[in-house]
């Protein structure tokens, strides 16, 4: 997901520009959502940077530069995310508010019944108490470990998960 940015020692750092070519489907519409990044360096050792919103059709793929109104709005999102980063306080408070927002989600994925596609089969292994693991839930183990983002909210959650 397209995240913000903020300078130091006067050179931007971007936590996160989006996705830019996935050609699998998904529900959620910021995973068609990106940012190209237009870096320049001067004589002096400056930087530049300039932000071009992009969106990829869900049919077809293809990426083309989003319309004036969409490109407003998504540029809009990341000035309030870089607000956030900003101050200290407000991304801390924002931290903990999205680990309370996944906080069952991602204990579920981390859950050995994760591992089960079938929902009845996964009923009757959770009644019985048995565990069981395919493909699909290594995957999404793996990539839970993989993802900064992914791995340090499941960090936080996990360990929040042991303190209760």
């Amino acid at each position: 997901c397209v995240s913000g940015y903020e300078l130091y020692n006067e050179v931007p750092i971007y936590y996160s520009l989006g996705n830019f070519l996935f050609t699998k489907h998904s529900v959620h519409d910021d995973w068609y959502k990106g940012v190209f990044l237009k870096v320049e360096f001067d004589e002096m050792g400056g930087v530049k940077s300039n932000l071009h919103p992009v969106k990829q059709k869900k049919d077809t793929f293809e990426i083309e530069l989003m319309p004036d109104k969409e490109k407003s709005v998504l540029l809009g999102r990341i000035a309030s995310f870089n607000k956030i980063i900003k101050d200290k306080n407000k991304l801390d408070l924002h931290w903990e508010n999205y680990i309370e927002q996944n906080y069952t989600t991602y204990l579920n994925h981390w859950s050995p019944l994760s591992f089960i596609n079938n929902p009845y089969v996964k009923g009757a292994f959770n009644r019985l108490g048995i565990q069981a693991i395919n493909k699909k839930g290594i995957a999404l183990a793996l990539n839970l470990m993989r993802c900064e983002a992914h791995s340090d909210l499941s960090r936080e959650i996990l360990s929040k998960y042991l303190r209760k």
